[in-house]
């Protein structure tokens, strides 16, 4: 799933995320009268009706302010075009709710259906669609056609004005009964504040993302201080340890390398000060070999391997095929009202979860009790207790004007964010009268609305409304506060089908001509030639993707992806290609003569792959060919050394594999080891190639213990940004040398402008853009 605001202003530097995105959705500044709060607030506006969406003002940008852009991927179900601005006071759009002025609204609406893979059920994607409306356009794009295909960052249309408002938008997001059951995985019922709830098994396992929430138990063993240096890490059997006492949750966020927990008790409260370790996502693989070979000497073989371990550390639990013994002790340094505490995350008893289950704990709320759909007054009774004074003794508490008024307390509005709620378009003709004829009742509203206002305020909402929606949109009632959903689902990283091929240029230095089918089926079906990209890799890349963390910012994504793309000629093949002659030279011996007579060879392989040339001062500079001749077999002698190609036929036997060509004994074993596996003979060796999980697995486990960055984790350097400087540094630690190193930094452009908010294009970025739209319009 990949999501971007639908305001993308540039990006300052030295600006943080958060900085940055709260310029994108920044909400409507102006307060209402009545309560206090900013007008065009989700999901409760004034006179405590339901609102679907949030008012959001445009940014500055230069010369002017940023138009509105498709959220992502997704197929216009409805437009409507906007109403030419007239000054004429009695027009309906010229109307505000306290009738003093005439202030214009404008009506240009867009609706985008958007579907996505958010995880995987076996190898049943998990597709969730949902509904993006923008409103208030002043203008829509003339490519915005109804029934067309837009992709993220679109351009859908120019801001208009809400009651006056400056480049401001009404802005929604929602769903329906099926889709909010696929997003969250269950049923969305209440769940009442305050009241414990506790778990009976762990989370999800299609979906997992963003940050972990590790249930507790009261019975959960714990130490005073760190575990020894040489402590088994299995529950022992006997005897008895000191233990939690009291039940709590603990969330753990990774970010940078950096690992942050925090303890929060029953009912969600804080505990202690978070825990922050440094580096600490960074040690993973370090970590879990040394688990590993702790406990190897007390289990049987098969029962434990580093792989698993490392998905205890990344997850809380094992997701993968990899076994981990059963009483795999998972100590972690917690926060507590005194200070900290080691306790173990994995005892008997814990539950784990990640912010893919929309969790209460993680305050998310569903209200569904509100069942008058002809009143757009909010009755959610849940939703008004959880919004009211806490006290009792508040006498006035329930009533309509205290709940309004405790809207502009911070503290509701940013409880108010991850309320999910269910109630009916505000924007549907057919119920405009029914949904608003409480204002007439002086029981409902004090003073009453007039009939002079009411017949003002109707023909306004007649112009504003609209009478064709689809149904689709119709029954997408639950509705998602716009700044946190994005915000959220930014952080899923799966990428559906079409999100991957996309990355695929159409055309590139490195093929020619890459239809949107062919690009499908390398990723679907594999390429089905020998020595090609297996069935089934666009499935295992995301789960290998997940499992260590690389899908965690598009800039991780891009440097992983752009090196993958270019070592297997764009997903085409999984093995090096070769004779024999060419894998002894390239990873065992060359001789005098042979590199003479490769020298001499302008359209060889060594001409091809950059050895004739070294660099110098920024400067490429063409070896000697006596020069190269002494050079070469130097070279080549000590590759085979670090390689651990010490047997003859071993270049070949080693030959470079997986996504990003795995190449060497050492290599082979050292994976091997990682998953407890033999990878060394055959048939194990050619798994690595042939078999899809292998050959994503085997890429990402390269890629956090890389040889040609000191056994480091290569997102080190991919979380330093987007500079060319970096990509040749990663370059260097995949590929040894800086082969190929102005088409992977190509590559990276393209992808990341694919992936991020950046708005302005590679160059020749429509050349090599691949997506259904793209296609129809060139073929």
């Amino acid at each position: 799933m990949v999501i971007s605001p639908p305001f993308l202003p540039p990006r300052d530097p030295a600006e943080t995320d958060a900085s940055w995105f709260a310029r994108a959705m920044q909400q409507q500044l102006a307060q209402s009268q009545e309560v206090g709060a900013q007008e065009g607030a989700f999901p409760i506006a004034a006179q405590f009706t339901w609102h679907t969406g949030l008012h959001l003002t445009a940014p500055p940008v230069p010369g002017g302010v940023a138009p509105v852009r498709a959220i992502a991927d997704g197929k216009v179900i409805y437009i409507r075009q906007p109403t030419e601005y007239t000054a004429d006071p009695v027009h309906p759009q010229n109307y505000s709710p306290d009738l003093k002025t005439a202030r214009w609204s404008d009506t240009g609406c867009v609706i985008v259906e958007h579907s996505t893979d958010i995880g995987t059920t076996g190898e049943v994607p998990t597709t969730f669609v949902y509904y993006s409306l923008t409103m208030h356009l002043r203008a829509i794009d003339p490519a915005i056609k109804r029934d067309g295909r837009v992709y993220r960052k679109d351009i859908l249309g120019q801001p208009g004005k809400s009651y006056g408002a400056p480049a401001d938008i009404h802005f929604e997001i929602c769903c329906n009964d099926e889709q909010i059951r696929k997003l969250t995985g269950a049923d969305p019922t209440w769940a009442p504040p305050f009241k414990p709830v506790t778990p009976t098994r762990n989370g999800r396992t299609d979906v997992v993302f963003g940050d972990l929430f590790i249930y507790l138990p009261a019975s959960t063993p714990t130490l005073a201080e760190a575990p020894k240096a040489g402590d088994v890490p299995l529950r022992p059997r006997t005897g008895s340890r000191q233990t939690l006492g009291k039940a709590q949750w603990v969330r753990i966020r990774y970010e940078k390398g950096d690992s942050l927990i925090s303890s929060l008790d029953e009912e969600g409260n804080a505990i202690g000060t978070g825990k922050s370790a440094k580096d600490f996502e960074y040690e993973f693989y370090k970590k879990a070999v040394a688990l590993h070979k702790l406990v190897a000497p007390h289990v049987h073989d098969g029962q434990s391997c580093p792989s698993a371990w490392y998905e205890l550390l990344r997850f809380g639990r094992n997701l993968g095929p990899d076994e981990l013994p059963l009483d795999a002790v998972h100590w972690r340094e917690i926060p507590t009202a005194a200070g900290s505490l080691w306790a173990d995350l994995n005892a008997v008893g814990t539950f784990k979860f990640s912010d893919g289950d929309f969790l209460p704990i993680a305050e998310w709320k569903f209200f569904s009790d509100d069942t008058d759909y002809l009143d757009q007054r909010c009755q959610s009774v849940n939703l008004r207790r959880w919004i009211r004074d806490p006290h009792p003794d508040n006498p006035i508490r329930d009533s309509l004007e205290e709940l309004g008024k405790r809207l502009a307390d911070e503290k509701i509005r940013k409880r108010l964010k991850r309320a999910v709620c269910k109630f009916p378009t505000e924007w549907d003709a057919a119920t405009i009268e029914a949904r608003n004829r409480w204002a007439l009742n002086p029981q409902e509203r004090t003073p009453p609305v007039d009939k002079e206002q009411w017949d003002l305020f109707l023909r306004h909402a007649k112009a504003m409304c609209m009478s064709d929606l689809p149904r689709a949109y119709l029954d997408a009632q639950w509705r998602f506060h716009p700044q946190e959903f994005v915000r959220v689902m930014e952080h899923i990283g799966w990428l559906s089908l079409d999100e991957i091929a996309q990355l695929i240029p159409r055309n590139s230095a490195i093929e020619k001509s890459i239809s949107w089918q062919h690009a499908i089926d390398r990723l679907k079906i594999g390429t089905q030639v020998d020595g090609g990209m297996p069935r089934g890799i666009h499935r295992a890349l995301n789960i290998s993707l997940r499992k260590y963390g690389s899908s965690q910012s598009p800039v991780r994504l891009a440097h992983f992806l752009c090196q993958c793309l270019v070592e297997t000629g764009l997903l085409k093949n999984s093995t090096e290609k070769g004779d024999e002659a060419y894998f002894r030279k390239m990873y065992e011996v060359i001789t005098l003569d042979e590199a003479g007579q490769d020298y001499d060879n302008l359209k060889g392989i060594a001409w091809r792959m950059g050895f004739t040339s070294h660099m110098v001062n920024g400067q490429k500079i063409i070896y000697a060919r006596t020069d190269y001749i002494s050079l070469r077999p130097l070279k080549v002698q000590k590759k085979a050394q670090e390689l651990g190609n010490v047997n003859l036929g071993d270049g070949a036997r080693f030959r470079g594999r997986g996504l990003i060509q795995m190449t060497g004994h050492d290599n082979y074993a050292s994976y091997g080891s990682y998953r407890g596996k033999d990878y060394i003979t055959d048939p194990g060796s050619r798994l690595i190639s042939a078999d899809a999980e292998t050959a994503a697995d085997a890429a990402l486990k390269y890629w956090i213990n890389a040889g040609g960055f000191n056994g480091k984790n290569l997102n080190i350097l991919a979380d330093l940004g987007d500079l060319m400087s970096i990509v040749e540094k990663v370059t260097r630690a995949v590929n040894g040398s800086l082969t190929a190193l102005s088409e992977r930094q190509e590559l990276f452009q393209f992808i990341i402008f694919l992936l991020g908010d950046g708005i302005i294009e590679p160059s020749d970025f429509s050349k090599k853009k691949q997506n259904i739209k793209y296609e129809a319009r060139t073929n």
